[in-house]
């Protein structure tokens, strides 16, 4: 086989995990107090601010793994992320986040705290040609038929946690799924 290479191209979406003692600190910090949902793109009703100061202290070592990732991905230090904002998504049945990306900000992510068995029992069950439901989707740059990958799209786990571009376009399927919640937290970074 000859040699070869090819350049990673467009932007840096990372996938890292979050312990389970993340996890529990992180769900510390949910409550529904200060409703967001109004300055927010999703078709989901509860969705609230939590502490991003506290949030960043939790989310310390993905952070770090995010710097690490950065220089290796675009050979350049990355002097500093710190969270500017976070907020926890309560997802239910027919709840979804539309295509968007977010502003004044650089980078943005999504954790998922929880993301119920049933959700990925029906996502199986799913006989059209997307991820279908509960699926996180990434696009980016042109829309071509032939020799082109504008788009990226996961089936979360529990624990997952991604760190983008804020102007990375982003959505979340719905899901049908009756009497369970997907808890997710967002947040920006500067």
């Amino acid at each position: 086989m000859s040699e070869y290479f090819f350049p990673y191209f467009g932007p840096l979406i990372t996938k890292i995990s979050i312990t389970k003692e993340q996890i529990k600190d992180i769900k510390k910090l949910c409550n529904k107090k200060i409703s967001y949902h109004k300055n927010l793109a999703g078709h989901i009703k509860d969705e609230y601010i939590i502490d991003f100061k506290k949030y960043n202290t939790i989310i310390q070592p993905q952070l770090k793994t995010f710097k690490e990732v950065y220089k290796n991905f675009y050979a350049t230090e990355l002097e500093s992320i710190k969270t500017k904002s976070a907020w926890v998504n309560y997802m239910r049945p027919g709840d979804f986040n539309p295509p968007h990306t977010h502003t004044n900000c650089r980078f943005s992510s999504v954790a998922f705290l929880q993301f119920p068995k049933e959700i990925l029992k029906e996502n199986k069950q799913h006989q059209g040609t997307s991820k279908g439901p509960g699926a996180l989707q990434f696009m980016y740059g042109e829309s071509q038929l032939q020799d082109n990958i504008n788009s990226y799209t996961i089936i979360p786990e529990e624990g997952d946690m991604f760190i983008f571009p804020s102007f990375v376009t982003h959505f979340v399927y719905p899901f049908k799924s009756k009497n369970v919640e997907r808890i997710s937290i967002a947040a920006n970074f500067d």
